[in-house]
């Protein structure tokens, strides 16, 4: 993680809450003191010079042990490890970020946040990328994909482009082509009208 060159590196304040999803139940309210480089001839006017690391280390307690032995999800395991006093890497950064060191954006930038990255999976509840179909600890599909096809889909899609499939509804839901043909006109009219106006 980049550090705040030493040489032009200015506080400022903001909002408290701003922290808070690097450190989930942190502070709500009043405001802290940051630290961010205005960028100089010393650090070519980046704001950033030198590196260092973040860190996040799990003992290995009795409780962790037994969860570990058992197979246990990573996410019971996290929480074990939480329980006994670990400190997250977000936490870390956010330390640094704190004390000047290097700036909030920095921290988000490099850490890994789960509600970014990842997903979990329905079958064993295993936090994986987000970018996986499969799940690499059970094998389920996790991915984002029709119902019809299993091809990947965007979750923005109203309709699946290899099949026509609605997204909103299952392909065994009743109905026949022609009412998915007129719910796909439906929803193509609003947009026609859009672009002519």
């Amino acid at each position: 993680m980049r550090t705040l060159c030493p040489k032009c590196k200015e506080p400022y304040e903001t909002n408290a809450s701003n922290l808070n999803r690097l450190m989930p139940g942190g502070r709500d309210e009043g405001s802290v003191v940051l630290h961010r480089g205005r960028g100089c001839s010393h650090c070519h006017d980046s704001g950033y010079i030198g590196r260092t690391g973040i860190f996040e280390v799990l003992e290995v307690t009795e409780a962790v042990r037994r969860l570990v032995v058992g197979n246990a999800p990573d996410s019971q395991i996290r929480q074990a490890a939480v329980e006994a006093g670990m400190r997250s890497i977000g936490e870390d950064g956010l330390k640094k970020a704190m004390v000047g060191g290097t700036t909030h954006e920095e921290v988000t930038r490099v850490v890994y946040l789960a509600d970014q990255t990842a997903k979990l999976c329905g079958a064993c509840k295993s936090v994986i990328n987000q970018d996986f179909d499969y799940c690499p600890s059970c094998g389920h599909f996790v991915g984002e994909h029709c119902e019809s096809c299993r091809r990947r889909m965007q979750p923005e899609w109203t309709f699946c482009p290899f099949c026509g499939t609605d997204a909103a509804r299952p392909p065994d839901a009743g109905d026949d082509g022609e009412a998915r043909e007129q719910r796909r006109l439906r929803l193509e009219l609003p947009q026609v009208h859009r672009k002519a106006s």
